[in-house]
């Protein structure tokens, strides 16, 4: 019996130590792999004080505003996939004392924003302790809180195996590339067929914003009108956007739902009445080659979306010279 638990405690031992090595060793790699969410962390903190634009917002702005493309200015796109208002108003807290040339903020209002409001549960949380310092849990940060590995060993696990397909990124932790599956680009994989595209079972994108939360409305509206007062007293310029998505996403909507963001815009601009607001949400200008699935632009998408951010924030600035 003696020998057994040796064996065993050996055994457990040798296995506590070689999980030790890997974990050691996965974070090694990642941290050296060319990761969206680090490649915008490193760019921002080596150009902070020459930025002109800082975009904060969720995968809508990710995906659709690549830094590369505002020709007349000098961006850093901080917007992250499930970011939320309450975390781009803590980002921005964190920032605006090395944003001293920044002018202009674009934040992201779009269909699920003001709906969507993540807590000390949610998976990136460690990212943002890591790479911004910023502690989201809600409490006393642990030293495995900024593990990049241990944000989400599942799908860490995929990125790390040597044979998976990644998307390539620029200088700006923008994806210039997509992985070709259903999950990163789905439209093309479907050959931009509008009927294939509408009757494809794997399609969960319609209706993964089909939810209402007033108590995440309310909160969500707070932090709003406080982040663009906090702009605004910071001498900045907000500038809010509803990003293009594609027709089958827009008829989707939840009438009430999206009657709470029309209304909350509507009292934005009550408010500031000098407040640029962009809707793009049904702009004729963005058509389904433009798109990589019903919500989010593919970069060809994205290159469109830059220029005209790009073109409104000059015209902006021109007419600001001769008022």
């Amino acid at each position: 019996m003696g020998s057994f638990l040796k064996r065993l405690g050996g055994f457990l031992l040798l296995l506590a130590l070689w999980s030790a090595l890997f974990w050691v060793l996965a974070e090694v790699v990642l941290l050296n792999l060319d990761l969206t969410f680090a490649v915008k962390a490193r760019h921002f903190d080596k150009n902070a004080g020459k930025i002109d634009v800082l975009i904060l917002g969720s995968s809508h702005h990710e995906n659709g505003l690549n830094p590369a493309d505002f020709k007349d200015y000098t961006c850093s796109n901080l917007a992250f996939a499930g970011q939320d208002l309450r975390i781009d108003s803590a980002i921005f807290r964190n920032v605006i004392s090395k944003i001293k040339q920044v002018e202009f903020v674009v934040l992201e209002l779009s269909y699920h924003s003001l709906e969507q409001r993540l807590d000390k549960h949610f998976a990136n949380n460690g990212l943002y302790l890591k790479f911004y310092g910023i502690n989201l849990f809600e409490r006393s940060a642990r030293w495995i809180d900024y593990s990049v590995y241990a944000s989400d060993p599942m799908l860490y696990n995929k990125i790390l195996n040597p044979f998976q397909d990644r998307p390539k990124t620029n200088e700006f932790g923008f994806q210039t590339q997509l992985k070709k599956d259903f999950m990163s680009n789905r439209f093309q994989m479907l050959d931009y067929h509008k009927e294939r595209i509408l009757k494809d079972s794997t399609n969960h994108f319609i209706g993964r914003h089909k939810y209402e939360d007033s108590l995440a409305y309310s909160k969500n509206r707070k932090t709003l009108f406080s982040l663009i007062e906090h702009i605004l007293s910071s001498g900045k310029i907000p500038i809010l956007m509803s990003p293009p998505v594609y027709s089958s996403y827009r008829a989707a909507y939840i009438p009430e739902k999206q009657n709470r963001r029309r209304k909350c815009i509507e009292d934005i601009q009550k408010k500031h009445l000098d407040l640029i607001y962009i809707d793009l949400d049904a702009d004729p200008r963005f058509e389904l080659v433009d798109f990589r699935d019903e919500d989010h632009l593919n970069p060809s998408g994205a290159q469109k979306l830059s220029k005209i951010m790009n073109d409104t924030l000059v015209h902006f600035e021109k007419q600001s010279r001769f008022e």
